[in-house]
């Protein structure tokens, strides 16, 4: 049911409803780790002592809020980061989701990999959210990639030939399954831990659940 609601919920206004398929088992562990290989893209301090890894999707209006106002909190809390997953809700580029939908949550999923890779993606990521509505209406056109480039300052030709590049395609795959294998029941989810603290807490949905647990921890 929760992931059918958070579906539901990040599908924007003007693209088809999302019900992602119900997830065998409940969420793994507190002791459950996310894999993180320093490839990810990292939004604040990278030697910070907090860590959030946002799971996203980028037709998901509560994603893009979630990005928001997590971003921002990095810029004002030296000590936490925000370390970026990909979790497209379409089997294009998820396939063990089982659920078929628009391909052009994973075209942007492959868009903002590149900004990362061109070390743009809190622009790229940007510039993405800001259109939600438009790219959930009319899809990730050309007209509409060249726009992300300009908003993003990328280079639209690279970024064109960046998009079909086929390690582009596995980086996303890999973050889709490693989500996969968290069991992760809908879009936004969050993994919060730091220094000194073994495994991870997590929080779905909200960002400000989210807030309201860092303060928590930052407050001696």
């Amino acid at each position: 049911m929760i992931a059918a609601l958070l579906a539901l919920a990040c599908a924007p206004k003007a693209a088809p409803a999302v019900v992602a398929p119900p997830v065998e088992g409940p969420p793994p562990p507190p002791s459950e780790r996310v894999l993180l290989d320093g490839t990810e893209p990292v939004i604040g301090n990278a030697s910070a002592t907090i860590t959030i890894v946002q799971y996203s999707d980028f037709l998901c209006v509560h994603c893009a809020k979630g990005f928001e106002v997590l971003a921002a909190y990095t810029d004002t809390h030296p000590d936490v980061k925000l370390v970026f997953k990909t979790f497209p809700l379409s089997m294009e580029c998820n396939p063990e989701l089982g659920v078929s939908t628009i391909p052009d949550r994973c075209t942007l999923a492959y868009v903002a990999e590149c900004g990362a890779r061109a070390g743009r993606f809190r622009e790229t990521a940007a510039a993405i959210y800001s259109d939600i509505a438009t790219l959930g209406a009319a899809g990730a056109t050309p007209d509409a990639l060249a726009k992300i480039a300009g908003r993003a300052a990328l280079d639209p030709v690279a970024l064109q030939g960046c998009v079909a590049d086929a390690t582009v395609r596995d980086a996303v795959m890999a973050d889709a399954h490693e989500g996969m294998r968290l069991r992760i029941r809908g879009t936004p989810s969050f993994w919060l831990t730091r220094d000194g603290r073994p495994g991870f807490e997590l929080f779905e949905g909200d960002p400000a659940q989210v807030v309201t647990r860092l303060d928590q921890w930052r407050t001696p």
